[in-house]
């Protein structure tokens, strides 16, 4: 059996007009070996689950897994209990990434305790890069500081995660919708010797007017600030 070097995980809820760019992302990268595909469908309703089934037939490498809805937490926890890659990359359905993502993560990502890379912030209109990432850089001391620096951002679709830090310090995604990623990130961060960050380009991330960033809801705020409150016990 080929080792499995990197497991991808798309997260997927009633995206059935976004999610055929990300699988066409997914079946166009330029590495097709040493990675495993994940699609997690949280119990669509609409025809997002058909849309994954298709993508197979039209000979994408990706394995379907169906849950009931739970949230976006529920969904990356799912796939760090299956993951069978050394390293995890989770990406919202809604996005896509470019043709040479996994070839460029597999370049980077050796003796590195996590790999993050620059994104495209994708408007209807406007294409924006993001300009944290401008340059290469190497971290290995107090590396949790950089996020409240900004050199770190806190999504997590942006990274690739060394698996066995996870595993042995029982890391989860808590159950907060649109804080999530900042808890979970600040503690792996805690765990890791070094981080390699590159200014290349890799991830799109599509601002839809209905998606869960751009809701400014009264829950995203409190969840927010029950996150800072679980930093300032860490500290």
């Amino acid at each position: 059996m080929k080792e499995i070097n990197l497991t991808i995980a798309v997260a997927i809820y009633n995206i059935e007009k976004y999610l055929p760019k990300c699988l066409e992302s997914l079946l166009n990268q330029s590495i097709k070996e040493n990675y495993e595909i994940l699609l997690i469908n949280d119990g669509s309703t609409d025809n997002s689950l058909k849309i994954c089934e298709e993508f197979l037939i039209k000979g994408l490498k990706a394995e379907i897994l169906t849950k009931k809805n739970e949230g976006l937490s529920s969904v990356r926890n799912l796939a760090i209990n299956e993951a069978k890659g050394k390293y995890i990359f989770f990406i919202d359905g809604d996005d896509w990434i470019e043709k040479n993502t996994i070839g460029t993560i597999f370049s980077n990502i050796e003796d590195f305790d996590m790999l993050t890379f620059g994104f495209n912030w994708n408007f209807p209109e406007e294409l924006i890069v993001d300009l944290r990432f401008q340059k290469n850089e190497i971290f290995n001391e107090d590396i949790e500081n950089e996020i409240f620096k900004n050199n770190i951002n806190t999504a997590v679709w942006n990274k690739v995660f060394k698996k066995e830090i996870i595993i042995k310090n029982n890391l989860k995604f808590p159950e907060l919708k649109g804080a999530e990623d900042y808890l979970f990130i600040y503690e792996y961060l805690l765990k890791c010797q070094n981080v390699k960050k590159i200014s290349i380009p890799l991830y799109n991330y599509n601002q839809r007017e209905n998606s869960l960033s751009n809701e400014k809801k009264e829950f995203f705020y409190i969840n927010t600030l029950k996150v800072y409150k679980e930093l300032i016990k860490k500290n």
